[in-house]
């Protein structure tokens, strides 16, 4: 039986379906789409108004299947609503398709499809879509939408309870927020409070009656600023709608408040300035001046009309006629022009006024009104007389200077020179001016000159200071001092170099000549000190060998150790001159070699003083890689320092120890001490403290200097209980160590006593 009728719809797509038949029923001559399926979608029959739609033929239509004039991404979802449909889950449903034309063209339609059973219900049914074609009325919406969407204005819609409905994008853009944010709020929870009076009684007038209300206001935006809108509203009260077209009115607004503030502004400044402005028709002879004017003049400006004469007036009677005569003749000739004139000040004194003009043609191109301002400028001439005579000292003074003066350009080359640089290079002026800095600096130093220059032109340096060779007109030189500066130009940029220029070749060759005799005195006084040492030297060991041979006692035997204490003193002295000499000439190095330093304090301490300080020696047997003579001379006057510095009978330590590395030798003393200002002085060379000590101010710089040799230093500290403490730290390669002790305690005794562990000496 289904076989049967499907062969019997096959034929009602051919025509020849029974009038009296289902085709009847659904009168396909009705102005909707029609379309008979088969549940499979194969298209058994339709009428005209469905062809229309699609564009084709009932012969191009009937079967084909539905689905192939569906839009592609609509097929899917008819697919799934024709099943629920054939498996009973829904009576009909209705959707909203596309159809494809054969031209490429879509029709929007809402099909509404239902099934249709004939004779015995266990038969198959056949599917009936009803087609309405919406593709005008889309068409109309979206362009009201695209309309309302993309319009520059701000368009919203409220109901007459005063609640957002609809925005478009210009207003969301210009509130900042989704239409869905603003759908269902106050449009009064946006107005400024100070503009919330007037919205609502604009809404009040549109709700009783009136057609349409225009009036500005400003909004809260997302962001919390406030923006002006001007907006028209309408009332349309079939739907209960009000209907607002806002356009963003802000800069606007802002520019009008930004024009009375500069209307302010200027009229301050005009204050400030002391000027005023004014304006004059030449033809009707009015005038119109500023308030800022009218109180120049001493005017009252709601008193004193505004007139030429009454300017005139105001002006000295001597420089009226002039005035009078420059605007007759700007206005006929129309040429700007400016003037200074007199005129009674505001207190009654006499000032001057800088009156400035220019013309504004007509209609015909004939001059009709002059426009200018009048400036009291008093203090402005009082002080350009001043620069003036500023100006005149100051050429004076370049063209009178003893120095040479030049002033050079950023291309390096000399704008201006004065006599006295002409009479110093022996080359007249014109000669100078024009000429670059190569042409009178010597080869050897116009680099550095060149560089200072334009570091100077460029802001890099302020000025600069040196001494350099000049070219003279013979092609000799002769050295000067340059001393330069920057004079700024427009908008306090380096525009120029003033350079002074002093002629310091006699001076050059003093210090030439200065250095010359230090040189020979310096030689001097190694030869005395070289030849002074051997004589010493005999003195020294005689008188030691005769206080250790004669019988001499008393008075004779004191005098004799004296000789040989100033002696020994003397041979210290010499020989601390001796190693400034060598230090400042670089001729010192250091030689190390194995060195047991307690041998060597050992011959430093029984050279004795005669000075009576108790001296506590703290000896270790040290053997370290130092140079001997060296370490000999810096324990030597660390220890000279502290007995020549401190009052007889006190108690001075002499310590040195061995650490990984180092060397440490350390003289205290109980003296009174080393201020704090002086701890950095004291190693300075010369320095003795005092202008009438006899102290030569040289051993404690050698100390430092050979401490520094040996990858050292030396300095100067409090020591506890009062006092200085005296501190040399010596590098020393590998570990300074101490010899292994002796095995028994009596070996270590008589080492004790042979090196002198820790014992007390009173020299005398």
């Amino acid at each position: 039986m289904e076989q049967q009728w499907y062969g019997a719809v096959g034929q009602t797509h051919m025509g020849h379906l029974d009038p009296g038949g289902v085709v009847s029923e659904l009168s396909f001559d009705r102005p909707v789409g029609l379309v008979l399926c088969n549940p499979t979608g194969q298209m058994l029959q339709v009428n005209r108004v469905f062809c229309h739609i699609l564009g084709r033929s009932d012969t191009a239509l009937v079967g084909r299947w539905y689905t192939d004039v569906l839009h592609p991404k609509d097929r899917t979802t008819e697919e799934a609503a024709l099943a629920r449909l054939l498996t009973g889950q829904e009576a009909r449903y209705r959707v909203e398709e596309r159809y494809l034309r054969p031209d490429g063209s879509v029709r929007w339609v809402i099909v509404t499809t239902s099934l249709r059973r004939e004779g015995d219900q266990r038969s198959s049914p056949l599917v009936v879509r009803r087609v309405v074609d919406t593709t005008e009325r889309r068409t109309t919406e979206a362009e009201r939408d695209l309309f309302f969407d993309f319009s520059p204005a701000g368009i919203a819609v409220f109901g007459f309870d005063g609640r957002f409905k609809r925005v478009n994008r210009s207003m969301m853009d210009i509130l900042g927020w989704t239409e869905e944010e603003l759908v269902g709020r106050l449009f009064t929870d946006f107005v400024h409070p100070d503009d919330l009076h007037s919205a609502l009684q604009m809404a009040a007038s549109l709700i009783a009656g009136r057609s349409a209300v225009e009036y500005e206001a400003r909004v809260r935006t997302r962001t919390g600023e406030y923006r002006w809108l001007r907006s028209i509203t309408a009332a349309a009260r079939d739907v209960e709608s009000v209907y607002s077209w806002s356009i963003d009115i802000h800069e606007r607004k802002q520019s009008e408040a930004l024009l009375m503030r500069r209307d302010a502004q200027l009229a301050e400044a005009q204050a400030l300035a002391r000027l005023g402005s004014w304006e004059w028709d030449g033809d009707s002879d009015d005038m119109e001046w500023s308030v800022e004017l009218h109180r120049l003049l001493g005017l009252d400006p709601t008193r004193s009309p505004a007139t030429r004469e009454m300017f005139l007036s105001r002006v000295h009677r001597d420089d009226r006629e002039g005035l009078r005569l420059v605007t007759e003749s700007a206005r006929v000739e129309g040429h700007p022009f400016s003037l200074d004139v007199r005129f009674t000040r505001e207190d009654g004194a006499e000032g001057i006024l800088l009156v400035r003009g220019r013309t504004v043609p007509g209609p015909s191109r004939r001059v009709a009104r002059i426009s200018g301002t009048a400036q009291d400028v008093t203090e402005t001439r009082l002080v350009e007389a001043t620069l003036r005579q500023s100006e005149e000292r100051f050429r004076r003074m370049f063209e009178e200077s003893p120095a040479g003066v030049a002033l050079v350009d950023g291309l390096l080359r000399i704008q201006k020179a004065n006599g006295a640089l002409s009479r110093m290079l022996g080359r007249p002026t014109w000669t100078l001016e024009g000429a670059s800095l190569a042409e009178v600096i010597h080869p050897d130093d116009v680099g550095v000159v060149t560089r200072l220059t334009r570091r100077a032109l460029t802001g890099v340096i302020p000025g600069y200071e040196t001494e350099t060779r000049l070219r003279y007109n013979d092609g000799s030189e002769l050295w000067s001092r340059l001393r330069a500066s920057v004079v700024p130009g427009d908008g306090g940029q380096p525009g120029y170099v003033l350079q002074i220029i002093e002629d310091i070749s006699e001076a050059r060759d003093a210090e030439t000549a200065s250095r010359e005799l230090d040189r020979l005195k310096d030689g001097f006084l190694r030869v005395v000190c070289h030849d002074l040492q051997n004589p010493l030297l005999t003195i020294s060991q005689l008188a030691d060998l005769a206080l250790a041979e004669t019988c001499l006692v008393g008075v004779h035997h004191e005098v004799l150790g004296r000789i040989a204490g100033q002696a020994a003193r003397l041979r210290q002295m010499v020989t601390g001159f001796l190693s400034l000499d060598r230090l400042y000439r670089g001729d010192v190095v250091v030689n190390r070699r194995p060195t047991d330093v307690a041998a060597l304090m050992s011959r430093v301490v029984e050279r004795g003083d005669d000075r009576r300080h108790p001296l506590s020696v703290e000896l270790g047997s040290i053997v370290v890689a130092v140079d001997a003579e060296q370490v000999e001379q810096i324990i030597e006057n660390l220890l000279e320092n502290a007995l020549c510095h401190t009052p007889p009978g006190t108690p001075v330590w002499l310590q040195v120890e061995g650490a990984s590395g180092a060397l440490s030798i350390t003289v205290e003393d109980a003296g009174p001490g080393v201020p704090d200002d002086l701890k950095a002085k004291i190693f300075e060379l010369f320095w003795t403290g005092s202008a009438t000590s006899p102290h030569t101010g040289v051993g404690l710089w050698v100390v430092a200097r050979l401490a520094e040799l040996h990858g050292g230093r030396a300095w100067v500290e409090d020591r506890p209980g009062g006092g200085a403490r005296f501190c040399a730290v010596l590098h020393v390669p590998g570990d300074a160590a101490p010899e292994p002790a002796p095995a028994d305690a009596e070996a270590a005794d008589n080492e004790g006593a042979a090196r002198g562990s820790t014992h007390l000496i009173l020299l005398e």
